[in-house]
């Protein structure tokens, strides 16, 4: 009895500390559905791009509501806005690698390079263990980073994903840091 209650224990330990573990199969779904997220981006299908968003969400530090990430959005506010995520090429069957998007942008107001990458960042990975003391949940997640820079200064956001009941769904917005070059 004493042995079956010590290994209860150790599984019920093992769950909590590392969360939820993506399986290839699930990582493939995330995959997916993030691809039908940047269509929605693409076409600024408002309607399909809040299905994907998990209200209230973690955004710039704060909980916002969809009314709030409407107003924001609709005002180009460079935290709320999705603008760059239908850029990132992504592959359904090369779940473990990192895709990255490298570009020079021309704007009609300035130039700058867009640097981003996606990838599946996990709690039992010591790599990723510092990212966690950024974001609120503690379980596995896809992380999106958009990165904008210049010769003056450069600024990006994490976009901080997850599956909940199947679904892809937008669960937190972090701003990484601002600096100057100059």
């Amino acid at each position: 009895m004493k042995k079956i209650t010590f290994l209860l224990l150790m599984i019920f330990m093992m769950s909590i500390s590392y969360g939820n573990n993506y399986t290839t199969a699930d990582k493939i779904k995330i995959l997916k559905q993030f691809q039908q997220f940047q269509k929605s981006v693409e076409k600024n299908d408002k309607s399909k791009i809040l299905s994907y968003i998990s209200f209230p969400a973690e955004m710039n530090f704060k909980k916002i509501n969809r009314e709030n990430f409407l107003k924001h959005y609709d005002n180009a506010d460079k935290y709320y806005n999705l603008k760059y995520l239908d850029k990132i090429e992504i592959d359904t069957q090369k779940v473990e690698n990192t895709f990255t998007y490298n570009k020079e942008i021309n704007d009609t107001l300035y130039e700058f390079n867009l640097e981003m990458y996606a990838k599946f960042i996990s709690r039992k990975n010591t790599d990723d263990s510092d990212f966690y003391k950024l974001i609120s949940t503690k379980d596995d997640v896809f992380l999106v980073s958009v990165y904008e820079y210049d010769d003056q200064a450069s600024s990006g956001v994490y976009y901080i994903f997850k599956l909940q009941n199947d679904k892809l769904k937008l669960i937190e917005i972090v701003p990484q840091i601002e600096y100057s070059m100059l």
